[in-house]
């Protein structure tokens, strides 16, 4: 073996009984075997420094052999200090062991590379000549396995840390140095509400907000994660009850400065309770179960409040959806009562008229405007969608005592007189007075206003079909009210 370009190896001296063919045939194929392998290989002397490379080292780390040539491996590669483990690594394996192990390399141009490193020291007859430093890239596996393991501990929604990583966290403080530990959970409220009015997509939206309010609260030594579908667990080391409540106010701070920047949006609102272990003579896992009962009592003395401002915000959103119709809901309100007083409704039917006229598409904030007001005819799936709103705004309305007593009558406002309405297919005196009255004055005020989907209609156009539909889609008898007061001029139209 010399020093140089090549590895050569010198005939022995009892070459005579093996042919000298056959031996320059086994010095092709290990030169062959080392120039193509899948794994980049350097040959070293015994000082550490580069003799030769394969094909594949400088696919890897971007060198060709001119540049490197008897420079230190190390010095190329490693870019360590003498000490180090990586230059251990080379002593030890220049010293006789045969080592493998996993780290990381450096390209021509810096990037790093994650390789498993196979050392193997040349010797004969005890002596060491030089060593293969042999390198097989894992940098892919690597970012797969931090990918996967990042993707184990972490929340998909929020990209907070989930329950795992809290219970992992949890059992590692638990008899640490970390105390006093202060445990806090959050219940974002009304999530199933807002999910069944808004959807599914807007509700994963505010759940974002949410995560986002809280991150900013916190410090960065504190432990934020999403351990359920509303709720959020809050880990403080360090941190006494005072110091617990002082972040529990910069949270609600924080809450109140979103609602207050995001008008057009449903508000955000937190359940919130909070626990803390003074030393390790406290169970963690109780510390959180006390914060957890805590939440849910904080949640049952707010609970009625919040689900208030939240549909107080749905019925918001719905009036600023009533552009499209300017006034709408007011002149149908006014047709209903007038018409309610000419049928001989009770003062709280009245009433109660006056508000189902207000809200009875409360449950159509969750459908998009592109559905709403578009323009062209409606698909299957638009249909099912519109179809959905009086069920929506049904479960509102019985989520709150102040909607409770209509929401029979927004679960049966689309009811038609022959049964071909929806969702439930009654028929005639079956539907209530106040749906059957709301069916025509709705219907005639849509058909006497500009739409996205058609221009108003005359008066006596839209009377006529009123009269049509007598019979099958409105109460005959409340039709011929409604027209006869219309062509007095009596109704406020």
């Amino acid at each position: 073996m010399r020093s140089g370009r090549k590895i050569v190896l010198e005939k022995p001296d009892n070459s005579s009984s093996f042919p000298e063919q056959e031996l320059k045939t086994r010095i092709r194929q290990l030169e062959a075997l080392f120039k193509n392998s899948l794994d980049g290989i350097a040959f070293v002397d015994t000082t550490n420094r580069i003799i030769d490379i394969n094909n594949r080292f400088t696919q890897l780390f971007g060198y060709e052999l001119p540049e490197i040539n008897e420079a230190n491996i190390d010095d190329i590669l490693a870019r360590s200090k003498p000490g180090t483990a990586d230059r251990n690594f080379s002593k030890r394996v220049l010293s006789g062991e045969t080592i493998t192990t996993e780290g990381t390399r450096y390209t021509k141009e810096g990037r790093p590379l994650e390789v498993i490193i196979q050392g193997i020291p040349i010797i004969e007859n005890g002596t060491v000549y030089g060593a293969y430093a042999i390198y097989t890239n894992i940098t892919e596996q690597k970012v797969a396995a931090e990918e996967l393991k990042y993707l184990s501990l972490h929340d998909q929604l929020t990209d907070l840390y989930n329950r795992s990583y809290f219970e992992n966290e949890l059992s590692r403080l638990n008899n640490s140095r970390e105390y006093p530990i202060t445990i806090i959970v959050a219940d974002l409220d009304c999530l199933k509400l807002f999910n069944d009015t808004v959807g599914h997509e807007q509700g994963d939206r505010l759940l974002k907000e949410c995560a986002a309010v809280l991150r900013k609260s916190l410090r960065s030594a504190d432990i934020l994660a999403r351990i359920g579908g509303d709720e959020f667990i809050i880990i403080l080391p360090r941190t006494d009850a005072e110091t617990g409540k002082k972040i529990v106010g910069r949270i609600k701070k924080s809450i109140e400065s979103y609602n207050r920047h995001q008008p057009g949006d449903l508000p955000l609102s937190l359940s919130i309770g909070l626990a803390t272990a003074d030393d390790s003579r406290c169970d963690l896992k109780k510390i959180f179960k006390e914060a957890d009962d805590l939440m849910y009592r904080d949640k049952l003395h707010k609970g009625l409040d919040a689900r208030s401002r939240l549909i107080r915000s749905l019925i918001t959103a719905l009036g600023e959806r009533d552009y499209i119709a300017q006034g709408h809901t007011r002149r149908v309100e006014l047709l209903c009562l007038e018409m309610g007083k000419r049928a001989g409704l009770s003062e709280k039917q009245l009433l109660d008229l006056s508000l189902l006229a207000q809200i009875h598409d409360l449950g159509k904030v969750g459908i998009p405007d592109g559905v709403l007001f578009k323009k062209e005819q409606l698909n299957n799936k638009d249909w099912q969608l519109i179809q959905q709103h009086p069920k929506k705004g049904y479960r509102i309305a019985m989520s709150t005592s102040d909607l409770s007593g209509i929401a029979d009558f927004i679960l049966k406002h689309h009811e038609q007189w022959d049964g071909k309405g929806y969702p439930l297919g009654i028929t005639g005196q079956e539907i209530p007075v106040q749906c059957r009255i709301l069916a025509i004055a709705d219907a005639f005020d849509a058909m006497t206003s500009d739409r996205p989907y058609h221009r108003a209609m005359p008066r006596e156009s839209a009377l006529k079909e009123l009269r049509r539909c007598a019979g099958s889609q409105f109460d005959p008898d409340l039709v011929e009210l409604f027209c006869s007061v219309v062509e007095e001029d009596i109704l406020p139209v």
